[in-house]
């Protein structure tokens, strides 16, 4: 037939020829090598009858011809469809321009068919270069239109030929996908999938030597801005392998991204990352290289310290990206300390209000220090604190050592502290529960005449509030000081019978049990002469019938033996027959 064909007109030969590629499934191995040869060489010389067998045809043909006819024919079609620039040169059946859509699915049969036979034979090399550089375009134009093949599809391809697709695309393909990342055009992607190719293509290019490296440090940047969390998890995990080796410059960069990244999260729900991990990645790469972090990082660095500081989960990395920072120029933290501050008692993390605290000497400027006594004065001098206020008010106040509170920023607001204690103790109130707590500790640093002042007024003055009462002695134990003519009008002695004989009229008082510790422990301390120790033991007794507990730790601290009338009357109260009478 082909012998025949040979004296046909063109058109004939190439209907017949078409009439034996579509029975080319019909012969057996022997026949089709002989029959399809023929065939397949005027498939690459002529267009026409590329067009009239069409792709899928062809396809069916190209197995079973030799493997050069096979690469020649493929490479005419790569030619004809996966254009790198200008329309699409193959037509439909009767010759006539295909519309986009079927030019768009042309390119997608011809790009399969061509990775086909890549894997199996490979292609002419003119044809590789083009398959691979369409690859990264996927562009396909007709007169009047023209298209982007989705990067789904580069995936699928990918997916299907990863072996011998994957190690020609290298760096390129990590490229191609981080655009698509960064683009959020995610949704017809497997992040597993892609995760895991990234990472083998950047293990290739560390492994390829320096000039491959400083375009990974690149990537892994632009990969650390992604929305897709694996991707981002990929990005820290791999720089944090080799972390000592970027140079300042893009180390700087990396951070920074990092950081933009991390503060995402607080601006929008759609960027989530694993807080936790992420955090202490960014932490322990920007440890190991904070020497070295420019100037350029900054203000990310600033802008991700404030977000952290407001949230109880983020608050200890805030307080540890501000010890990195510190560590390297204190300068560059002063933007976080004065928003910090000013946000002291409002929304700022417990564990960033300690911070505040601890560091209040060492780290705090003079003016930073007058600006975070500033935000104190405002809550606690000019008017009573709100209950979260009040909360961080004592956190803060904990935390201060004596270098912070026996400075001359603090010791005029402690001396102003103390009076405002006095006055508010006239009409006891939540000021009193709020401030007074942090009061004791800081004695030594307040002037003597005003610490006096103020326990005089509070134990006078709170005495028919058992609440305020039992507050005010549970934090002076151990606390009580030593009676001087300083501190006078405060007279220990005094308050400890005042004390004795609220208890005594009052042991049902919600306060009694903690008044009973205070006043045993005014005598330990010998803040009082001992022989009050029989007033503390008559108070106990009074005591015992309700709060056997408070007044059984008296009895057995004070070396004093009870009345013997008391002893009858305790007596009395026991239940020997209970277990806990017997004890």
């Amino acid at each position: 037939m082909d012998e025949d064909l040979r004296r046909e007109s063109p058109q004939r030969r190439r209907n017949g020829a078409a009439a034996l590629a579509a029975l080319s499934n019909r012969f057996g191995p022997g026949d089709a090598a002989l029959v399809l040869t023929p065939v397949s060489r005027q498939l690459t010389e002529s267009a026409e009858l590329r067009w009239l067998v069409g792709i899928e045809g062809i396809a069916a043909v190209l197995p079973r011809v030799p493997v050069e006819d096979r690469r020649s024919v493929t490479g005419v079609l790569i030619r004809d469809v996966l254009r790198l620039e200008g329309e699409i040169a193959f037509r439909t059946e009767r010759g006539e321009t295909p519309s986009l859509d079927e030019a768009v699915g042309m390119a997608r049969s011809v790009c399969s068919l061509a990775l086909e036979v890549r894997a199996q034979d490979g292609l002419l090399d003119d044809a590789d270069r083009t398959v691979r550089s369409w690859l990264d375009t996927r562009h396909v134009a007709v007169p009047g239109g023209e298209s982007q093949i989705p990067f789904s599809d580069l995936e699928y391809w990918m997916s299907s030929h990863e072996a011998n697709l994957l190690p020609a695309f290298g760096p390129r393909y990590a490229h191609l996908l981080v655009e698509e990342l960064l683009a959020d055009r995610t949704a017809a992607l497997t992040m597993t999938d892609i995760a895991r190719r990234s990472r083998l293509v950047f293990e290739g290019m560390w492994a390829a030597g320096q000039e491959s490296r400083a375009e990974l440090w690149a990537l892994l940047t632009d990969y650390v801005r992604v929305r897709a969390p694996e991707i981002v998890r990929l990005s820290w995990e791999s720089i944090s392998k080799h972390q000592e080796s970027p140079d300042k410059a893009a180390m700087t960069m990396y951070l920074k991204a990092f950081a933009d990244r991390l503060y995402l999260e607080f601006n929008d729900d759609n960027w989530v990352l694993d807080g936790n991990d992420a955090g202490a990645a960014f932490l322990a790469i920007l440890a190991a290289r904070r020497a070295d972090v420019g100037i350029e990082a900054y203000p990310s660095l600033v802008q991700l310290a404030i977000a952290w500081s407001a949230d109880e989960e983020t608050s200890v990395f805030a307080t540890q990206l501000v010890d990195l920072m510190v560590a390297a120029d204190v300068v560059s933290v002063a933007p976080i300390l004065d928003d910090w501050s000013a946000r002291l008692l409002t929304d700022l993390a417990p564990a960033v209000v300690s911070w505040l605290g601890v560091h209040f000497a060492d780290v705090l400027d003079s003016g930073q220090q007058e600006r975070l006594v500033a935000v104190l004065e405002e809550a606690t001098i000019s008017r009573q604190p709100t209950p979260d206020e009040g909360i961080a008010f004592q956190a803060f106040m904990e935390q201060l050592d004596a270098r912070a509170t026996g400075s001359v920023t603090f010791q005029p607001f402690l001396d102003q502290l103390a009076q405002q204690v006095r006055r508010w103790s006239t009409n006891p109130s939540d000021y009193v529960r709020y401030v007074f707590p942090v009061v004791p500790r800081l004695f030594d640093q307040i002037p003597a005449p005003t610490a006096g002042q103020m326990l005089d007024s509070l134990m006078t003055n709170t005495a028919s509030n058992p609440q305020i009462y039992g507050l005010v002695h549970e934090h002076m134990i151990g606390r009580w000081p030593v009676p001087t003519p300083d501190l006078a009008p405060y007279d220990p002695g005094s308050i400890f019978i005042s004390a004795s004989n609220l208890v005594t009229q009052r042991p049902d008082d919600e306060a009694t049990p903690t008044v009973l510790r205070s006043l045993r422990n005014m005598l330990a301390r010998e803040v009082v002469n001992e022989a009050r120790a029989e007033e503390l033991i008559a108070a106990a007794c009074e005591v015992w019938p309700l709060g056997t507990d408070a007044a059984l730790e008296v009895m057995k601290a004070v070396n004093v033996a009870p009345d013997p009338v008391a002893v009858a009357n305790l007596a009395e109260i026991l239940d020997l027959t209970a277990d806990e009478g017997v004890d």
